[in-house]
């Protein structure tokens, strides 16, 4: 059996009607990737978590879309998840 690690992800900003930013706790398999996680996301909040406009950062550190499926995940960390906002 794999060892499993937990990582702490904060979701908000409006992305899956969470106006608030919201912080669960998720239990993931050993070895899991960024991607995966937000695979796992999207069935909560909708495949809108795959959009460009939305960033996704580990540990404060922005990870850009084409680096999210190597991105492997370690205990502890904290993967921050919220849409782009512009303005004017």
């Amino acid at each position: 059996m794999r060892n499993q690690l937990d990582v702490t992800i904060r979701i908000g900003g409006g992305l899956g009607k969470v106006c608030a930013v919201r912080s669960q706790t998720c239990r993931l398999p050993e070895g899991a990737s960024l991607l995966d996680l937000l695979t796992l996301l999207s069935q909560e909040v909708g495949e809108v978590i795959f959009q460009p406009s939305v960033l996704v950062a580990v540990n404060g550190t922005l990870v850009q879309m084409n680096d999210r499926g190597n991105r492997l995940l370690q205990g502890g960390d904290v993967v921050s998840v919220i849409p782009a906002i512009a303005g004017g």
